[in-house]
């Protein structure tokens, strides 16, 4: 990706008080899109995703307490102001279309991290695409709620509290996008999904659009 998106994930206000901030809302955000993006549905796997990678999330996260308990995502995701959230997404989108120079780059752990530091500003997917991307996984339409239910079990969320679910739906839209734009793997969403849930090296070709 030319314009890393979790760079933009640091424009979102944290909603929590300061002395009670004991992980990174950027570590917390970045562990949940990927355990989303393999397969996670609630805030206990992501837990449990987190604590089963843990030495991989070190390679490009603070992580200074460790991994979030399921309590922290789920009181995080639940105060997170959910219009901000979908406005750092939209500004990552708008910020490729300007720069996209229509080539793949290459990734690993280390760059990764330097991605999650700050934007490269090298090319990624073109603008064109990136354009068709945003109307079509941001839009309320029918097909989106589709695939989000079949591949996501989104109507089967028992989410609730607070902002809570509204968030959530947001990191499944996400995990979504990235998914789809992920071509190298001839298959279905779901099955990218346990590809990735498999292969840190597939998820690292997810999380940058390789």
């Amino acid at each position: 990706m030319g314009e890393s998106i979790w760079e933009y994930f640091h424009l979102v206000r944290d909603p929590r008080v300061e002395r009670t901030r004991k992980h990174e809302l950027h570590d917390i955000l970045v562990i949940a899109i990927c355990s989303v993006i393999c397969g996670a549905e609630g805030w206990c796997e992501m837990e449990e995703f987190g604590l089963s990678n843990e030495d991989w999330f070190r390679e490009f996260l603070d992580l200074p307490h460790g991994i979030p308990s399921h309590d922290t995502f789920g009181r995080v995701f639940a105060a997170l102001d959910p219009d901000e959230f979908e406005a750092a997404f939209r500004s990552w989108v708008e910020a490729v279309c300007e720069t996209s120079a229509g080539k793949h780059i290459s990734i690993d752990g280390k760059a990764l991290r330097h991605s999650f530091d700050t934007a490269s500003g090298r090319g990624g997917q073109c603008a064109q695409r990136f354009g068709v991307l945003a109307r079509n996984h941001w839009s309320v339409e029918n097909n989106l709620h589709w695939q989000l239910d079949v591949a996501f079990g989104e109507d089967d969320s028992r989410v609730r509290v607070g902002n809570a679910a509204e968030n959530l739906s947001r990191v499944r839209r996400i995990a979504l996008m990235l998914l789809k734009q992920e071509k190298t793997a001839k298959v279905g969403v779901k099955a990218r999904r346990k590809k990735a849930g498999w292969d840190r090296k597939y998820l690292l070709k997810v999380l940058q659009g390789d």
